[in-house]
Order: C-alpha cells, then structure tokens, then sequence
C-alpha cells in the first residue's frame, strides 16, 4: 500500500495529498490515485489503462502495477513490471521503484530468495541520487524480509536504521507499517497491533486504513511468542529408467529419451 506514497511521482506533496484525500485532479494519473485511495480500485485501473508518453509512462506502469498488487491480480502486476524493467536502463528511480515491487510481490508469495535479489537490485539503484527517496522502502522492505526469514536480530537492526531516515510523517505511516510487520513475524503481535492503529489514526487514505484495520484484526488474533519457521521442503525427483531416462520434479513429468543407438554398418549383422 505504500507505493501510492510514491508513484507517480511528479505530483507535489499538495496535490498528492488532496488525490490521496480522494479529490482527484486534472491529470488521469492523479485521477487514478484518488480513486484507489477511496478503495474504488476498478476504476482506478481503468484511468490508468490508456498509454501515456515520456516519463508519464514510466509511472502510468509503475501505479498500474501497484494497482494491480492491490486488486490481488498478481501474476498480471509482475508481468507488468518484468516486461516495463527492461526500459528502466537509464532512470535509476523507476529501476529501483519495479524492484521493490517485484520484491513485495515475491515476498508475499513466499518466495524469499527471490525477494532478496529483487531486493539487491533496489539497493544497488538506490545508492544513485536520482533514486534516494526510495531507499526508506527499500530499508523497511528488507527489515520485513530478514524477519520472515526468522532473523530477528537482523530485521530490528534494520528497522532501527531505516528510523534514522524518516524525515515527515508520511515517512513515519511506513515506517509504522513495517514495524507492525517485523513485530508479529517476530512474535510480538502486541506492538504489531499499537503501530498498526498509530498508523490508521494518521493515513488519509480510506484504503489504507481499511487495510490496516483487516491487518490489525490479524494481528489481534494471532498468538505471543516465537514464530516456528517452516522448513524449505527439497524438491522430490524421481528417476524413470523404463522405456528411456524419464525424470519427474514434484510431481511433473519432464522426460529426457536416451539417445538411440547408432544404425550397425552396411554389410554387418544386427547385434544379438
């Protein structure tokens, strides 16, 4: 939900936040915004449907894949973004923007080592000047990362370094938001449940504050104490040698016939 904080990001803070407040503006991105801050996110979608030129394309990709994490379409959102990455070469903030979003996306699939090479990508972007703002998300987003990775030291260590870069209170929402993640991914559903009304108290965004109400009544039910980490499971292979090598990965076939034998020379019997 943060990256409506940051995309797109050519409107000033005024009219950010009357678009976040749901008053749209004159432009269709910032019609879009307000939209989805009133939580109607099909009709965002379709504002922000139609191509636009230059940079405003740029962020036009980057808000309708945010949209689209929103709307729970992800597979559409990382197609999205991996197909727009590509043309991010030479703008570090637009490159870094689709990797933290890859990197969320990833990470809410469960998909961890694939979050944390999202994650890399953000953090090598971000230590260019163009793509500054964005490393207060990319601190937060590795915080929550090393926390569902059952490295707690590590996830406060980094929690506690991205404090140091909030610098508004807009800052202040995210960080209350990732702080509310770490915290019951930790097992302290307690601290997770006080960031998350703090938070609510301040967003101007309805649907903000109605994701954080559905994240605190989570939160509310959930137990204290240490979280137990799932082990990876090790994918299952079997190996076929009946009628040519078949292998099977988890359960899908992926068959590999032998090599035929060569033909015998002209003029020599068959082989018994």
């Amino acid at each position: 939900m943060f990256w409506l904080w940051y995309v797109p990001r050519h409107l000033s803070p005024d009219r950010r936040a009357q678009a976040l407040a749901g008053i749209p503006g004159s432009h269709p991105l910032e019609a879009a915004l307000a939209a989805a801050a009133t939580g109607q996110l099909p009709d965002a979608l379709r504002l922000c449907a139609a191509p636009l030129s230059g940079q405003e394309e740029n962020q036009r990709v980057l808000l309708r894949a945010a949209l689209l994490t929103e709307a729970a379409q992800i597979p559409a959102a990382r197609t999205l973004l991996l197909d727009h990455l590509p043309l991010c070469v030479h703008d570090q903030w637009d490159r870094a923007a689709a990797a933290l979003l890859l990197a969320e996306l990833a990470l809410a699939g469960a998909d961890l080592s694939g979050a944390l090479a999202w994650c890399r990508v953000a953090d090598e972007a971000t230590t260019y000047t163009a793509a500054r703002p964005l490393r207060l998300p990319s601190d937060l987003l590795r915080a929550r990362l090393c926390a569902a990775q059952g490295e707690v030291t590590q996830a406060t260590a980094r929690l506690q370094q991205a404090r140091r870069r909030v610098r508004n209170p807009t800052d202040d929402l995210q960080w209350r938001d990732a702080e509310a993640a770490v915290s019951l991914a930790t097992g302290d559903p307690v601290r997770s449940v006080m960031a998350l009304a703090t938070a609510q108290a301040a967003t101007p965004c309805a649907l903000h504050r109605a994701r954080l109400q559905e994240r605190r009544q989570q939160a509310q039910q959930a137990p204290s104490g240490p979280v137990p980490r799932q082990p990876a499971r090790p994918s299952r292979i079997e190996v076929i040698l009946l009628s040519g090598l078949h292998l099977r990965v988890d359960g899908e076939e992926r068959a590999s016939p032998r090599r035929r034998p060569h033909p015998a020379p002209a003029g020599l019997p068959d082989p018994p």
